[in-house]
């Protein structure tokens, strides 16, 4: 499965993990608790920079971590569905 490959990143991470970030950024709305299926919250997408504000791949994202939709929730949501930060 796809959850069993570690993301890291090169970017410092100073911010705690634990924070959730609620944008509000003209109307826009992170999907309150979302988190994908190795944990990781529309905060750290937006941290580590794994995507951009189009919907599109960052440059934290590696190409062998596969697809946003490869680390959708339980519900299918993937972070470009659930994170303003990611396109939503």
């Amino acid at each position: 499965t796809m959850s069993s490959i570690t993301r890291t990143s090169t970017v410092p991470s100073t911010m705690p993990l634990t924070t959730r970030v609620m944008e509000i950024a003209g109307g826009c709305s992170d999907v309150p608790g979302w988190i994908d299926q190795d944990g990781d919250t529309c905060a750290k997408y937006k941290w580590f920079m794994w995507c951009t504000a189009d919907g599109g791949y960052g440059i934290g994202w590696r190409d062998w971590w596969g697809h946003f939709k490869d680390y959708a929730d339980d519900d299918g949501f993937d972070a470009t569905q659930a994170c303003c930060a990611c396109g939503k």
